[in-house]
């Protein structure tokens, strides 16, 4: 079960997990931008990489990539770019982050490893999940 706050648009989602009623998950769209290079400055390198593809609203090809931080079970969702037929994501210091979640340990470790990638730095990354 997921509780929504914000005015016009949900900027933060609570995530409780309907068996215990215990928050599970924290989750925030940033109100200002923020870089792949400033989150990194502040938590360290990622451990792991997860690019996905994925269609917009026109049914156009989208690429995106998540980050994951083990130390913080923390996820990054990086914003989408149109795919270029090579099913790349390019992650630079300043690819902006969408949303910044927080897991609980369980449900991390569990959804941070499914089609990953091991971090190798600012990098093309090309194992795509295919989003419905």
């Amino acid at each position: 079960m997921s509780v929504f706050c914000g005015i016009d648009k949900p900027r933060v989602t609570v995530d409780i997990r309907e068996e215990t009623l215990i928050v599970n998950g924290i989750g925030y769209l940033p109100g200002i931008p923020l870089s792949v290079g400033n989150i990194i400055a502040k938590y360290g390198e990622p451990n792991y990489v997860q690019a996905l593809l994925t269609r917009d609203d026109s049914n156009n090809l989208l690429m995106t990539a998540t980050l994951y931080w083990d130390t913080i079970a923390m996820e990054v969702d990086l914003s989408p770019t149109k795919d270029t037929g090579e099913h790349q994501y390019q992650i630079e210091s300043t690819t902006s982050a969408e949303s910044i979640y927080f897991q609980e340990a369980e449900d991390y470790m569990r959804f941070s490893r499914e089609g990953s990638e091991t971090w190798r730095g600012y990098d093309f990354y090309s194992k795509p999940l295919l989003l419905p």
